[in-house]
């Protein structure tokens, strides 16, 4: 597991977000809403998978991502998240597929990418990350988020298809 070191500026910072946090989870139990969100799975060359501890919210285990922007693609979030949390900006993510995520009365729709990455590329954003592991698909931590095996639900079912089509191919 590798944590991340704050400064005292970086833990003000992560003050900030934990507040900003508590106030969209109180946004989100009060009136209903929807959203679009982007999660990236992160695998080695080992195939082992990436798993990072937010500074703010629930703090289990997931996957890095965050929210769309307006009038931007999900492609496009993606990728300025895994800027933003994992400072690696050449990653080349494969789009796998989309799922509804329900929070109290939110439902979001999140878009799920897949990319390789050498363990050692990345740095982690303290202001965001608090930590982060890698493990094996088969040995997720009992403390990730639900939400996590659906986005390797898709990933297993876009590499099955890959299969498929290979087989059909020859």
């Amino acid at each position: 597991m590798v944590t991340t070191r704050p400064t005292p500026l970086t833990r003000v910072k992560r003050i900030s977000y934990r507040l900003a946090s508590g106030m969209i989870q109180l946004d989100r139990r009060l009136r209903s809403s929807h959203g679009r969100g982007v999660k990236v799975i992160v695998c080695s060359p080992s195939g082992d998978i990436l798993l990072v501890s937010h500074t703010y919210g629930n703090r289990h285990w997931t996957l890095p991502g965050g929210g769309v922007h307006t009038n931007e693609k999900p492609a496009e979030a993606a990728a300025r998240e895994a800027q933003e949390e994992l400072v690696v900006a050449d990653l080349k993510l494969v789009p796998l597929g989309t799922y509804p995520a329900r929070s109290h009365r939110r439902t979001d729709v999140i878009s799920v990418f897949v990319g390789a990455c050498d363990q050692d590329a990345l740095v982690l954003r303290a202001v965001e990350i608090n930590a982060a592991i890698w493990v094996p698909e088969s040995d997720l931590p009992a403390q990730a988020d639900p939400n996590v095996g659906t986005a390797i639900g898709l990933w297993a079912g876009h590499r099955a298809e890959q299969v498929a089509a290979n087989r059909h191919a020859t």
